[in-house]
Formats: structure tokens, sequence, C-alpha cells
């Protein structure tokens, strides 16, 4: 009995000993995490575990997005009005669709389902559609607003940023028709689901008469919810450069200020840091932002924790960043 009562003492000591080592250190990254960017015509390869860069692609032309879905990069070329697709373990190139035909000049594109990726062009007032199984051009045309810049869906719900109209045009996938057009503020730039897809966010640019707005929009009802000035009157200049969310926090990226927004209550925003970003993204599988700050040849991925909201990491790269994704 003695001997069975030591035993387990000893047991338990350790379990606590193990417990409270502070050296004790949980890595979720993966040995085959990467970033995959485009610095002007090249695309590159940037391992995170060793820093390491290679040339994956001479391109065509610059890549000004880059956007995943379901195995495949999504890489868009407006100057040559083309997409490219990439298979993301070969890192091959798989499909080249050609836009020509359409005189449509990609300025982005969204995945709301598994069949049909929706394409947005600012000299054009429709939307187009790949068809996903076969990575081709369909010959659906959806009209839409002027100068349409940003472009984002969940099921059977796309919505269309138009700067040219102030407003946002709601397309419905089943009939692929705008079935709704909400009036926003001034330039709209951007849009952007929540993690929840309840909520729409659209940021708009400054102008020479308006303010930066930020605005969130009810999917269900598509009224407006929350709206308020990002900034003061001091900094009405401001021109977002990226949006992305994660379950807790919307962040804005802009030439001015870091913006981070609260998504339950949507009421709430501060400006982290006065500094200009290029370009942000989410990391849904390791709840992390990253962020792009571009030098004159070469830029820095700034990475932000989203559960904590604090800056964790910071990697520096010896290109310029166009467009960037981690995978």
């Amino acid at each position: 009995m003695i001997n069975k009562l030591f035993l387990l003492f000893i047991l338990v000591s350790s379990l606590f000993i193990s417990c409270n080592q502070e050296d004790i250190f949980i890595d979720n990254l993966q040995n085959s995490d990467y970033y995959l960017f485009a610095s002007d015509t090249q695309l590159i390869k940037f391992s995170i575990h060793n820093a390491t860069q290679e040339i994956i692609h001479d391109l065509p032309a610059p890549v000004t997005k880059i956007k995943y879905f379901r195995g495949n990069f999504f890489l868009l070329m407006p100057s040559i009005n083309s997409i490219y697709v990439i298979e993301e373990k070969s890192l091959t190139i798989i499909s080249k669709i050609d836009l020509k035909s359409i005189n449509f000049t990609p300025t982005d594109i969204c995945f709301p389902n598994a069949t049909d990726a929706y394409i947005c062009c600012s000299n054009s007032n429709f939307v187009s559609i790949i068809d996903l199984t076969s990575l081709k051009l369909s010959n659906i045309k959806i009209a839409v607003g002027k100068k349409a810049v940003s472009i984002d869906g969940k099921g059977n719900q796309v919505y269309v940023c138009c700067q040219d109209d102030d407003a946002v045009f709601v397309i419905d996938t089943r009939v692929n028709t705008v079935v709704d057009t909400i009036n926003v503020s001034s330039n709209p730039t951007f849009v952007n689901f929540s993690d929840n897809n309840q909520l729409a966010f659209v940021v708009s640019s400054a102008t020479e008469k308006t303010d930066a707005f930020f605005q969130s929009i009810d999917v269900n009802t598509r009224e407006i919810v929350k709206q308020f000035k990002l900034g003061t009157s001091t900094t009405a200049n401001i021109v977002p450069t990226g949006v992305a969310s994660s379950k807790k926090n919307l962040y804005i990226t802009s030439n001015e200020y870091l913006f981070r927004i609260s998504i339950p209550n949507g009421n709430s925003t501060n400006n982290i840091a006065k500094t200009s970003y290029n370009s942000i993204g989410y990391n849904q599988r390791l709840e992390e932002f990253y962020l792009v700050k571009n030098d004159s040849n070469s830029s820095s991925i700034i990475i932000y924790d989203a559960i904590q909201n604090k800056r964790t990491a910071t990697y520096f790269i010896e290109n310029k960043i166009d467009a960037i994704i981690i995978k």
C-alpha cells in the first residue's frame, strides 16, 4: 500500500512540475508554411521557418492581387487582362484566363460558393464569372455600377463596391442578377464580410470634398447599422489600402493610420499606429493578421496576433511586395 502511495505521489509531482515549466513553447506554424508574393513580374515563395526566398515564376506582367481558394492561387494581372491560376502543391500554372475578348481589367475576385468565382473590373460596369470546374470564363455578365473596385461574397450574396455610384450592388448568386443597391459613403473602396457572414463592412476613401468612412451593413436586412468617420478633419485625406477581419476585430490599413474596429459592438475604433501600410491579410488557421510595409526596394511583413491584438513578429523581404498571401 505504501509503495502504491509513493508511486502515486511521484506521478502527481512530476505532472505538477512539467505543467509549471516556463520554457515550454508551442509552435503552431508548420514547416510548410510560406508566403507567396509578387514583386513586379516575379512570383516568389518566402519560407517562414528559414526566411529564404525562392523565385517560382517569371510572369508576363505585374500582379496586383493574389487570392486563394480550394487548392489554387488566383493571380490578377489587369495590365494584360488576365488571371493566372496556380496549383498550391506543385506551384505550377494550371490555367491562364484571358479576359481580353471582353476588355476586362480585373481588380478583385471572390469565391462565394464552390462552383463560381466572381470578378469585378474598374473599367467596366459588369461582373464576370469564372467556372471553377473548368477554370474558364463563363458567358455570364452581370450589370452593376460604374468603377467596380472591390468584391466579396458568401453563399447566395455578393457585394460589389462601385465608386462612381457611391453604392454597393448586391448580386444574388442563385439567379446572377443584381437584387439590391445600397447607397453608402462617397468613394467606397473595400468591402469585407464578417467571419459569421452576418455583416458586410464597407470602407470609403477620402476625396477633396468627402471624408473617409466606415460602415457596417446587416446582410439579412441590407441596412446600414453602424457608421462613423475614420479620424478627424485633420486626417480627412485618409486613403485605405486594405481591410481584413477576424472574429473579434476588423483592421484597416491606410496611407496614414492602422485602424482597429471591434466587431461585436461595431462602434469603437482605435488608431493603433500612425504609420502607413500597403496591404493587410488574415490567416484564419493561425488567427493572425499580416501587414505589408514597403520601402523603396524592400518590404516588411508585420504579424499581429488576432486574439491578443498585439504585434508578435516581423519578417524582412528583399523585394518590394505588390501582392501577397500566406499558405
